[in-house]
């Protein structure tokens, strides 16, 4: 890669993993260990410091919100599920996914 991996994967990488967790919160909640293992097993170098900001940064935008009443404490597990604005927002994604596939395979 011609490029610093963590500038790579904040400046690229990080946008696709937000797709992929909104897809997979259409399915079922999300917790950021299961995010951060998935992503580890198809071979991204991710950590806790990735993941779990993420996931509040997406509730904050609304596209994730907590459920429950969220984690008794600080290293609680927290299962997010996905919004309808989150839903939205995916669909667009996917749209916008596509269109740059296309131009990509010309």
């Amino acid at each position: 890669m011609s490029t610093d991996p963590a500038v790579f994967q904040r400046e690229f990488l990080v946008s696709l993993w937000k797709i992929a967790i909104l897809a997979q919160a259409v399915e079922r909640p999300v917790v950021g260990l299961w995010v951060m293992r998935d992503l580890r097993s198809r071979g991204y170098d991710v950590s806790p410091g990735t993941i779990y900001p993420m996931l509040r940064r997406m509730a904050e935008y609304g596209w994730l919100a907590p459920q429950g009443e969220g984690p008794a404490h600080a290293h609680a597990r927290c299962e997010y599920r996905i919004t309808d604005e989150g839903r939205k927002a995916l669909g667009e994604l996917r749209d916008e996914v596509a269109r740059l596939h296309e131009a990509l395979s010309e």
